[in-house]
């Protein structure tokens, strides 16, 4: 099992020359990632944390659990 953690940027960075920022590509990468994954036939799993510092205390916390 793949799990792909991502989550929202809030003090995102362009990158010159292009039309796009860094998180943007951050995104566009792992969700390639998944796809790919997918092709493959793997089983995977985005998490997308809305807040960071909460998301990972939660994951934390149920990892310790597990």
């Amino acid at each position: 099992m793949f799990v792909l953690i991502t989550g929202v940027v809030e003090d995102d960075l362009g990158v010159p020359g292009r039309p796009y920022s860094l998180g943007g590509l951050q995104l566009a990468q792992a969700l390639g990632d998944l796809q790919a994954l997918a092709g493959l036939g793997r089983p995977a799993v985005r998490l997308h944390l809305t807040d960071r510092v909460t998301g990972v205390a939660h994951l934390l916390a149920a990892a310790q659990e597990a």
